[in-house]
């Protein structure tokens, strides 16, 4: 794999939590407040369309990221699972990181597998 395919996976790989803590950010600093103040507005028809002309590109952001936190959950099963330098019981480990913690197991993985050098045997597992 050449240096700069790394590269941009070492990108893609730190990509949920970036977007974690945007959507965090947004959530503080325009929605819930957004939320307020249309609480303390009458209840009208406008009123309803204002907040989705708000809302919506949050909603399409989140989709988005969506789609791409699943292409990259595919990958990196993919690659863990073609990867030859991991042992079967490193895979295992591997593929349940990647299935319920995959913002943390991407970056993980990404360092340790594709970032640095392959190494003939895991570091691990040990036999």
């Amino acid at each position: 794999m050449s240096q700069a395919k790394k590269i941009w996976l070492g990108i893609l790989a730190f990509l949920p939590i970036v977007l974690t803590i945007g959507f965090i950010i947004y959530a503080f600093s325009s929605f819930i407040p957004e939320m307020i103040r249309m609480d303390k507005m009458e209840q009208d028809e406008e009123q309803a369309v204002y907040f989705f002309s708000r809302f919506l590109p949050f909603l399409i952001t989140a989709i988005l990221s969506s789609l791409a936190i699943i292409g990259l959950k595919i990958y990196f099963i993919f690659h863990a699972i073609n990867n030859a330098q991991v042992k079967t019981e490193e895979r295992i480990v591997w593929l349940l990181l990647f299935l319920f913690l995959s913002a943390v197991a991407f970056p993980i993985y990404w360092i340790i597998r594709i970032m640095q050098e392959p190494r003939p045997e895991s570091n691990f597992v040990k036999q």
